[in-house]
This record gives structure tokens, C-alpha cells and sequence, in this order.
């Protein structure tokens, strides 16, 4: 075993004034922006149209402006130790586009001229539509910003839905080239509306009902219609009306065969269709649903390996079931909608008897996800059949290291001080097809001492991964498993450096690049998105130049491929920090 390392009193959480930037979508400084802070709960990822920050409060225009953008575009502020959102523009004149992480190094916020956009709704007949989603996106790729750390940057995302009037109105949107405005109500056609230019305006959207078949049916429970209860086909959903008629479009659903109705604290029903022999799905002419029979619940108690109960633990669903895709792509669960709540998580949290209870659930067998939402550690158990009211779940021992001890140091082995150590794991994913909503939780965190030196309490034995952040460094993403040595661990952090690719016509049929370390191995590739970063080895060439991509200093050649993933060339690289280091072919 490795000597103890020597933790020394970390340095405490940088909370100096961090300096940032305001830049206009072309990259150029724009002064005078008022800026603040607004509070995030998150990222909504992969959706359909585009990524964006899942705000946790409304734009705080009342409170006083945290800075002032300079001459330069450069602004200072000091950010509260516990503050988790965005630095954003609250000024009347301008709007953010991306929004810029308050925790990075050097956070850049992108603006552009604000512009009002309002109108109303309506269909065919001229009568108004309530409820149309209304979401405006400024696409990423029209922004000029190549050569710019923006993988902490997110895009602001802005939408509304109509009020019974057919009336909508957005107070602030960006005007950024070729954004596009998409309206959407089921069970009417999209609509995409694209302009070059975008300023003040009202518009009149008229929606059109698809072409082609529709279902109906009418939802009762004992002979008393129901109102307002969700009917699902194939990710698709609708709502009965005042005497439990409903209506659905069959238009892309035509191979869907299950039909299910879902009402708050009724077991769900399910009606199949019969399938033809080209796997298209015929319906009755009118379907006739009955609802009856109460929902179920899970309930007991969490404990440690002592028998102890557990306050404060999460416990989650682990295998619900999905009802129907909301918006831009949100995926509602089956059990959420029986509980009259619809959302994308199902869960309940130990009382100070370590008790629990999760209700709302079908008549089946679940698997519940047990989180320590103050270290990071998950477990599942199960399954359990609904209806159960005496689980049990133990926390087993050994479960963590009290003490997890180290030091931060970089390639050469120079020891790194202020650098941000913290536990986190993946929480689960919940979505369809290609959209899907990840969830994290979150354990110990320090800050690495003079020495680089560092320690960290009850951390988890597995599944859990270790990130250090720091101005110009390379987050290892470590994960941790029962070989290291938790009281010697050394952590070796890689500069971070930027790398844009540009061709020309040399490689003609070079359509994607990779970079290798010196023992040959890929290194971890990040561009920036809307709702984060794209992670992979390999990334894509787009007329044979690609993004700004953010990497290890430990690469030293460039490997390209052809459409089938054959090696075209291997070019030998050298890699700076501070700069973007562009290869020119």
C-alpha cells in the first residue's frame, strides 16, 4: 500500500469576483449589458427541437443588476457559494441566447437585440385554440462564434402556450438569424415558421387537422363519464372533454395497437387494436372505455446495515412506466399521470422513521431506486409488487470509505491548488426513442489544498465518479472502483486545450477526425450544444471543417476517416493551452 498522503486545511471555495464576457452572436464584445443571476435546475437534453436550460425561476428583472458589461464586453461578479444557475442579461434591450454557467472559469454570455413577438391562434373555422405550444429557437449553428469556450454556455430556450382567447405573447426573444418559431397542438399539423430577420410583430397562426383516420371513444367509470381524463396512443395524448369523449389522430400512429386511459387514483385500462397483415392497427368505429378499480402503493422502510432507519433518502421508481411525450419532448410517466401530476419522476423521501410510501402505482411488480442524496449513493431493490406496505430496504455495510484522501496534480507532477473535487453519479434516464431526460446525484466536494491535497467523507465504493474543475485543466472524470487506494489516491489532470480542424481539399472523403494520445489510445472529444456537451472520439466533419472541440494537451495526432470509419491519414499534432489550436490540411 501507497504511503498516506498529508491533507492539508483546503482553501476555501473561490468566491473572489470571477470575470466574464458579453459577446453579440458574431463574437464581438457588446457593452453596457445589465446583467444577472438566474437559477437553474438543470438541462433539458436531446429533444426533438432543441436543448435549453431548465430554469428554476422566473427572469429576476426587478432585482438590481449583479454587473455591467465594459467597453470590452468584460464584466466581474461574485457568485454565492451555493448559487447553482446562469449569468443572464436583464437588460431591456438585449436578450440572452446562451446562457453562461456561473461556475465556469471565465463564464460567456451571448446576446443579441431584443424583440417582442405576439398574435393569436386559431383554427380552420376562425375559432381560437387554447393551449398551443408555442417555442422559439435560435439555432446554434447560425451563430458565428467559432473558436470560443462555450461548453459551459447553454441555450436560454423560450416558449408559451395560448390562453382562451387564442392569444400568446413572448416579452423577450433574440433576434438571431433564422430562428424559427414552432407552434404545435395536438391533434393539429406543426408548423414551422422561419425568417431570416426577426423583429416586432403580431402574427395569425391558423392550424390545420392532419389528413387520414381517427380514433374516438367516449371514457366512463360505473356508467358516469369522466372529464379530464389522459387517453394515450403510441406516445400520443389527449384529454376527454365535459362527457368523457375523446378524439385522437391516427396520422404516424397507424402500427400503434394499445390504446390506454389514465385517470387520477383509477387503475389504467387498456384497449388493443387488432393488427392487418401489413402490421397497421384497425380500430372500431367508436371505442367504448370503463374505468374501475383503485391504484396501488408501495410503502416501508429504509435502514442501515445496523437496522437503523435512514432519514432523508430518496426513493425512486426505477422502472416506471411511460404514458405519453409532452412538448419538446418531455416524457410523462404512466404513474405520475395516475397520481394527477404528470412528470417525469416518481419518487417519495424517509421521514425521521426512515419511512416511506409511493402511491399511484398499476397492479404489477416495480423496482425501487434507493438514492443518499448527501453522498451519491444508489441501490436498487426489487421487485416488489404494488400493494406491498412492508419493504424493506438495508443499506448494506461497507458501503462507502469514511475517508477518501489525495491530491490533484498535473502530467509533470506539480501539485494543483483551488482546484474544485466533487462526487457525482448518473441517476437514471428517462425518455423515448432519441429524447431522454438524465438525472444526477450529487456527493462530497472539497477544494484541493496548496499541496493539492484533498479529502473527501463517506464516498461511495462504486459507481460513482470523481471530476475536478479548475481554470484550464481537463476534468479526468475518474471513475472509482474498489482498487484504488483511498488513502493515497493521485489524481493526474491533463491541460485543457481547443482544436479546430479545417481540410480544405485535401481530404476529400475524410468525414470525421479523431485524436490519439502517444500510447495510441482515442482521447474524449467535447463540443459544445445547447444542453451541454457531445462526448465521443470521433467527430464529425461538416464540408470538411469542423467544430471547436475541447480536449486533453496529451494528443499528438490527428486521425481521419472515411464515411466506413477507414484511417485516411495519421498527421502528428502538437497541442497549446490558451489558444485554439487550428490544423489547416
Amino acid at each position: 500500500m501507497s504511503p498516506s498522503v498529508h491533507v492539508s486545511a483546503p482553501a476555501p471555495e473561490a468566491l473572489a469576483a470571477t470575470a466574464g464576457r458579453v459577446l453579440d452572436t458574431e463574437g464581438m464584445p457588446v457593452a453596457g449589458v445589465a446583467l444577472g443571476l438566474r437559477v437553474s435546475r438543470g438541462v433539458r437534453i436531446g429533444t426533438e427541437l432543441t436543448s435549453s436550460i431548465l430554469w428554476d425561476e422566473e427572469l429576476p428583472l426587478s432585482r438590481e443588476p449583479i454587473a455591467h458589461s465594459g467597453a470590452d464586453g468584460r464584466f466581474t461578479f461574485t457568485r454565492p457559494a451555493t448559487f447553482s444557475g446562469y449569468v443572464v442579461s436583464q437588460d431591456p434591450r438585449w436578450e440572452t441566447v446562451l446562457g453562461a454557467n456561473a461556475h465556469d472559469a471565465e463564464p460567456i454570455l451571448v446576446v443579441a437585440p431584443l424583440f417582442r413577438l405576439g398574435g393569436r391562434v386559431i383554427d380552420e373555422a376562425g375559432a381560437p385554440r387554447e393551449g398551443v405550444e408555442l417555442v422559439f429557437v435560435a439555432r446554434r449553428e447560425r451563430l458565428e462564434l467559432a473558436g470560443l469556450d462555450l461548453e459551459g454556455s447553454r441555450s436560454n430556450g423560450w416558449s408559451t402556450t395560448s390562453d382562451a382567447d387564442g392569444a400568446f405573447a413572448f416579452e423577450r426573444l433574440p433576434s438571431v438569424r433564422g430562428a424559427l418559431l414552432h407552434v404545435r397542438l395536438e391533434p393539429f399539423e406543426r408548423q414551422e415558421i422561419a425568417r431570416e430577420e426577426w423583429h416586432d410583430d403580431e402574427l395569425e397562426i391558423v392550424l390545420a387537422e392532419p389528413e387520414g383516420g381517427w380514433l374516438e371513444g367516449r371514457v366512463e367509470s360505473g356508467g358516469t363519464a369522466l372529464a379530464g381524463v389522459t387517453v394515450t396512443l403510441g406516445y400520443r395524448a389527449t384529454e376527454t372533454g365535459p362527457e368523457g369523449s375523446f378524439r385522437l389522430s391516427l396520422a404516424g400512429l397507424e402500427t400503434e395497437h394499445e390504446l390506454c386511459a389514465l385517470a387520477r387514483g383509477l387503475l389504467p385500462k387498456r384497449v388493443l387494436g387488432d393488427r392487418n397483415e401489413d402490421g397497421s392497427v384497425r380500430w372500431p368505429s367508436f371505442v367504448r372505455i370503463n374505468l374501475a378499480g383503485e391504484t396501488l402503493s408501495l410503502a416501508g422502510v429504509v435502514v442501515n446495515e445496523n437496522g437503523a432507519p435512514l432519514a432523508g433518502h430518496e426513493v425512486w421508481l426505477e422502472d416506471p412506466g411511460i404514458a405519453f411525450v409532452q412538448g419538446q419532448g418531455y416524457a410523462m410517466l404512466l404513474e405520475t399521470v395516475l397520481a394527477g401530476a404528470p412528470d417525469m419522476r416518481l419518487g417519495s423521501k424517509t421521514d425521521e422513521q426512515g419511512q416511506f410510501e409511493i402511491a399511484a402505482l398499476e397492479e404489477r411488480d416495480y423496482r425501487l431506486r434507493l438514492i443518499d442524496p448527501a453522498t451519491a449513493l444508489l441501490i436498487d431493490f426489487g421487485p416488489f409488487a404494488a400493494g406491498t406496505h412492508d419493504v424493506r430496504l438495508e443499506r448494506p455495510a461497507n458501503a462507502f470509505w469514511p475517508r477518501l484522501r489525495g491530491r490533484v496534480l498535473t502530467r509533470p507532477g506539480t501539485p494543483l491548488a483551488g482546484m474544485r473535487v466533487s462526487i457525482d453519479r448518473d441517476a437514471g434516464m428517462v425518455g423515448v426513442r432519441d429524447q431522454y431526460f438524465g438525472f444526477i446525484t450529487y456527493g462530497a466536494r472539497t477544494v484541493t489544498a496548496s499541496d493539492g491535497s484533498f479529502e473527501l467523507a463517506n464516498v461511495p465504493r462504486k459507481g460513482v465518479t470523481l471530476h475536478v474543475h479548475g481554470s484550464g485543466i481537463a476534468d479526468p472524470d475518474l471513475e472509482l472502483d474498489a482498487s484504488i487506494d483511498p488513502d493515497a489516491l493521485e489524481v493526474t489532470v491533463a491541460a485543457s486545450v481547443q482544436l479546430h480542424v479545417r481540410l480544405g481539399t485535401s481530404y476529400p472523403e475524410a468525414t470525421q477526425f479523431g485524436v490519439l494520445d502517444a500510447a495510441g489510445k482515442p482521447l474524449e472529444l467535447r463540443i459544445p450544444t445547447e444542453g451541454g456537451s457531445m462526448i465521443g472520439t470521433s467527430i464529425a466533419l461538416t464540408e470538411s471543417v469542423s467544430p471547436v472541440a475541447r480536449l486533453s494537451d496529451a494528443g499528438i495526432a490527428l486521425v481521419l476517416h472515411d464515411r466506413e470509419g477507414k484511417e485516411l491519414a495519421r498527421i502528428p499534432i502538437t497541442l497549446q493551452a490558451g489558444i485554439v489550436n487550428t490544423i489547416d490540411l
